[in-house]
């Protein structure tokens, strides 16, 4: 969204080493439930791809979705 469509995640795959143990840390960053989340002020050239909208808007809609951030994101594209 931030990027305007210019970059997207990757999909993350773990290979692992089956002689040796491996130690993973989770960490997530969850932003303030009214932030404002849309496309950078450098793409505002550009029409965006994604309407403004607010984290908790996301956070709802995502679990709404069964977890699935891309067809949440399908629900604030314009």
């Amino acid at each position: 969204v931030i990027s305007n469509g210019k970059f997207s995640s990757p999909i993350h795959r773990v290979m692992t080493h089956s002689e040796e143990a491996r130690t993973t840390i989770g960490t997530f960053l969850i932003p303030s439930q009214e932030i404002c989340i849309e496309p950078a002020k450098e793409y505002s050239g550009e029409d965006p791809l994604y309407r403004s909208f607010t984290y908790k808007e996301f956070f709802n809609t995502f679990t709404q979705s069964n977890c699935d951030a891309d067809t949440a994101l399908q629900y604030f594209k314009k």
